[in-house]
């Protein structure tokens, strides 16, 4: 009988592991992207936060000085990193419940 629950919890602690590669490399291929209201500019980020992906429409160039343009950039990818971070959260927390629980392995923990 203990060591049927020791190989339960074993397979346990192995499924964990497999999630936990899943959740990470979830997490490591996480990008955002977030336009503009008026749809002239765009940005992309990855995981890390970092800009890799921008595109302004000829209008933008028009419709914005350089200062404003480099503002509402600076703006999107501000928004675009907050997004990962709730995407990163989202992730994370169905991944933090953790079983077998101490009180499983050790019955004089209850």
């Amino acid at each position: 009988m203990i060591g049927a629950r020791w190989a339960d919890m074993l397979d346990d602690v192995e499924r964990q592991r497999g999630e936990v590669r899943r959740v990470a490399d979830a997490v490591a291929g996480l990008t955002a992207t977030v336009t503009s209201p008026d749809r002239a500019v765009s940005v992309t980020v990855d995981a890390r936060g970092v800009l890799v992906g921008l595109d302004i429409t000829p209008s933008a160039m028009r419709r914005y000085r350089g200062e404003q343009l480099s503002q509402l950039i600076v703006g999107l990818v501000a928004d675009a990193d907050g997004s990962l971070r709730t995407q990163r959260a989202q992730l994370l927390t169905a991944a933090t419940t953790v079983t077998p629980a101490f009180t499983d392995i050790e019955p004089s923990a209850r």
